[in-house]
């Protein structure tokens, strides 16, 4: 049964302050569950890699986000499908380097296992300005 969109943006924003927040404390067992198991990501670097792999990196150490900030966020319901849509600022510690920047975020959510779950996430760069 199809809810009323405006709830759905509304559970999705909920969602996403969830990711939000678990990202920042590193708290892999929610990052773990708004994540489908099938989940594909595309990186800036144009790497393509699965959620093994993207857990894996996570539960390394290598890896601490210290503020995420969205913004122009777009929340498109589509059925049992939503597009969400951000202007991100990002600071994350990887590797031992420290970086801050700006990166056009796309996820696409999905009805799994009567869970919104994020099957699909891309992060391109904003080009910045010269």
């Amino acid at each position: 049964m199809l809810t009323d969109p405006s709830d759905i943006e509304k559970q999705i924003a909920e969602q996403t302050r969830k990711w939000n927040n678990a990202s920042l404390s590193m708290d892999l067992k929610v990052i773990d569950s708004l994540y489908s198991d099938d989940c594909i990501f595309h990186f800036p670097n144009g790497q393509s890699q699965n959620k093994a792999w993207v857990m894996k990196l996570l539960s390394s150490g290598n890896v601490k986000f210290e503020s995420i900030s969205n913004e122009n966020v777009r929340i498109r319901v589509y059925g049992h499908a939503v597009l969400w849509t951000s202007q991100t600022t990002l600071t994350e510690t990887y590797n031992n380097q420290r970086s801050t920047g700006q990166y056009l975020w796309l996820r696409l959510w999905s009805r799994v296992k009567d869970e919104w779950q994020i099957v699909a996430f891309q992060s391109t760069p904003v080009p910045s300005s010269s």
